[in-house]
């Protein structure tokens, strides 16, 4: 009964799902596809004569198929068909899947939106027979394992197969020309100071070349460090950790010092081939999509940590098996091989959940022309070391609208840090006070 009150509870209230960053399918090394091809070769012939079984896996990104390749061969009766979906309409799109009964066998969803199907059935727990994924929870960090997990923590609904650090990517050359550190690791200190990081903003701003996308850029970047709620669901931004990022905010807003240019936009792809834009604040993909943008400017950029000192978590992606899957035996053959075999052997551009995949002689000393010649996958992982990731329930979608609504409001009317926290504490409670203690009631 408390499943099903839970469900409904989801149905009703959680979802209005808003649009987050665009995820990007992770890079492999080309000089290395076949190599791994080679040592997945089908083993035992014999296997063609089992009975095909046909597999669909839904997922909000593309770049599936060497991983397909080699489970094929290893398995040559599982057929996987792949099914890929806007990632702003995607979460949608499954939840009507999963009301109506009819779902895929495999289930890719990103972080942000997990917290909304956590709380509800249609997700395999992997902890049960004939899976016993708990046999590898010492092989993730906890809190990434955690990310897997039901809202009541009692199922594993699925595998947090990667993970992305939040980071700064920026121009080496521009920082270099005003006379700004230049190197990672010196401007990575020079910026935790806020101080240092707004006399940057002022000076390229004087230019029309900008390091800030947003006037709440700033509490973005705080935001990646410290999630919504806890598992108790106590709001974890309170006034004191937030009000200098807000300062911060409102600085940029009463200078202008802001670009109010969105890089996803033609306008803001076309501001990034200009010389326009100096940094941005990215997950550990960041650096794919800008290549995409800019290949020109090959070079000229490089990635660092974050402003202000913060370790910030940008998402993490996580595979499942739907619960009225008539293959799960298939599924979870393709995801052991996915996410323990094959997958450290290929990533760039965001950091293996299962450790053991972590520091592959294959990617750890990956240099990236973009940034530079960068050791970038080696960056990305000393840097996930200092992250954690965020909790997540089913009250995030809705909690981060409200959030961002308040921070925007409070910039526009000249509001105190102070005040804007209030305003916003007062409408979380009177918008999802009464979601947040039902969703306690189904924990007791």
């Amino acid at each position: 009964m408390k499943r099903k009150n839970t469900l409904m509870l989801i149905i009703i209230i959680v979802l209005t799902i808003s649009t987050g960053c665009q995820k990007v399918e992770t890079k492999n090394i080309s000089s290395e596809k076949q190599v791994f091809r080679e040592k997945n070769q089908i083993v035992n012939a014999s296997n063609t004569a089992e009975e095909i079984i046909e597999l669909t896996l839904w997922s909000h990104y593309g770049g599936w198929e060497l991983y397909l390749e080699a489970f094929r061969k290893k398995h040559p009766n599982i057929h996987i068909k792949t099914v890929v979906f806007p990632y702003s309409d995607y979460p949608s799109i499954l939840m009507n899947a999963l009301a109506e009964g009819d779902t895929p066998d495999l289930i890719v969803l990103d972080s942000p939106h997990f917290g909304a199907f956590n709380g509800m059935r249609g997700l395999q727990d992997l902890l049960e027979e004939p899976f016993k994924a708990d046999r590898y929870k010492n092989d993730f960090t906890d809190a990434l394992w955690k990310v897997g997990l039901s809202f009541d923590e009692e199922q594993l609904l699925g595998i947090p197969f990667n993970t992305s650090p939040k980071v700064t990517y920026y121009r080496t050359d521009i920082m270099e020309s005003y006379g700004f550190p230049s190197e990672p690791d010196a401007l990575a200190a020079f910026i935790q100071n806020p101080h240092n990081w707004l006399e940057i903003a002022k000076r390229l701003q004087k230019e029309d070349k900008w390091i800030v996308q947003w006037p709440h850029e700033p509490v973005e970047i705080l935001e990646s460090q410290i999630g919504q709620y806890d598992k108790e669901l106590n709001l974890l931004r309170d006034q004191e950790t937030f009000s200098e990022v807000i300062s911060i905010a409102k600085t940029i807003r009463q200078q202008s010092l802001a670009s109010h240019i969105d890089i996803w936009s033609d306008e803001g792809r076309q501001a990034i081939k200009e010389d326009k834009i100096a940094m941005l604040y990215l997950g550990s993909w960041g650096a794919q999509s800008i290549e995409i943008w800019a290949p020109e400017q090959a070079g000229k950029w490089r990635v660092t940590e974050l402003p202000f000192g913060v370790k910030g978590w940008s998402n993490a992606s996580i595979i499942a098996i739907s619960d009225l899957s008539e293959n799960k035996e298939a599924a979870w053959e393709f995801i052991e091989f996915f996410t323990f075999e094959a997958l450290g052997e290929n990533m760039i551009g965001s950091v293996a959940g299962y450790l053991p995949a972590r520091n592959h002689p294959n990617t750890i000393d990956y240099t990236n022309d973009f940034l530079g010649g960068q050791k970038e996958q080696a960056f990305y992982e000393r840097i996930q070391n200092e992250v954690q990731e965020h909790t997540l329930t089913p009250l995030d979608e809705k909690a981060k609208v409200i959030w961002k609504e308040g921070i925007y409001r409070g910039l526009d009317w000249g509001m105190a840090p102070k005040e804007i926290i209030e305003s916003i504490i007062r409408r979380l409670e009177a918008e999802l006070g009464r979601d947040r203690e039902i969703l306690l009631q189904s924990l007791q």
